[in-house]
């Protein structure tokens, strides 16, 4: 495992712990709106959480998975600070072709970078 990789990883894995805290509170929310016979608070408010993970399902769809974890990790961090992302990914890229014909394991040096 290169060092970018094992980077990718760690911090890949501190997102996780992160989302599945933050899942948690969501749950408890909705919960709380079912047990206060509030379920259009509780629509409302799994629409917005569900809004909010748009960008995180499209990077998913990129074939590359180096590049993946890099925007999950951008994703993440501008999420921390109360930035909303938006992406929009080409349909080439979310195609194995796509990897095999045009990616390059420096491209995610520099990206990184």
């Amino acid at each position: 495992m290169d060092n970018l990789d094992k980077k990718l990883l760690y911090e890949q894995i501190d997102y996780f712990q992160l989302q599945r805290h933050d899942f948690l509170n969501y749950f408890q929310v909705i919960k709380g709106y079912i047990q206060l016979n509030m379920p259009e608070k509780a629509l409302d408010y799994l629409d917005q959480t569900i809004t909010e993970l748009v960008p995180q399902q499209l990077i998913y769809k990129i074939s590359q998975k180096t590049l993946i974890a890099i925007l999950l990790g951008l994703f993440f961090r501008l999420r921390m600070k109360g930035v909303n992302m938006s992406i929009d990914i080409p349909q080439e890229m979310r195609e194995d072709e796509y990897r095999q014909n045009n990616w390059q394991e420096e491209y995610a040096e520099q990206f990184y970078g």
